[in-house]
């Protein structure tokens, strides 16, 4: 390259002027794309984070309705009619240590019919980030029902 200090630009070789005075600088170049694309990243990981606490809580749920139905069935007989509230009672307390916080907050509805139990357990889960907010409100309903025949 030749330079021609009295002319205040640089010619190339090919002949075309270049002006050293209206070159940009492209050193804050990934700081601007890193800026832009940071936003989209961190909902995307939010989301991430939200989807495995809720699909956590969601198999805790589920996990403590079947251990609930589980254990009306195998000690139904231990119980008749006149005492089948405490059998209610302690399945809602088998199903609630399944879950977190020993189920502080869930809703545990026992049904027992003729041949068969039904356990239905409700369960608030607080969202973690703004993402799942956005979609379910502050809290996500985790509910599970599970039947058992007698």
């Amino acid at each position: 390259m030749l330079c021609l200090f009295h002319c205040g630009y640089t010619v190339r070789k090919g002949g075309i002027p270049l002006f050293g005075k209206l070159k940009k600088s492209e050193k804050g170049q990934s700081i601007v794309e890193f800026a832009l694309v940071l936003p989209l990243l961190l909902t995307l990981l939010c989301g991430v984070i939200d989807f495995g606490w809720i699909y956590s809580n969601q198999y805790r749920v589920e996990n403590a309705s079947y251990a609930g139905a589980r254990y009306a069935s195998l000690y139904i007989s231990d119980y008749d009619e006149s005492t089948m509230n405490q059998l209610i009672k302690k399945v809602e307390t088998r199903a609630k240590e399944d879950l977190w916080n020993g189920g502080e907050g869930a809703t545990i509805s026992v049904s027992v019919d003729s041949d068969k139990i039904n356990v239905t357990v409700e369960y608030p889960v607080k969202n973690l980030t703004f993402v799942a907010q956005t979609f379910f409100g502050k809290y996500y309903k985790a509910t599970s029902t599970s039947v058992t025949s007698i």
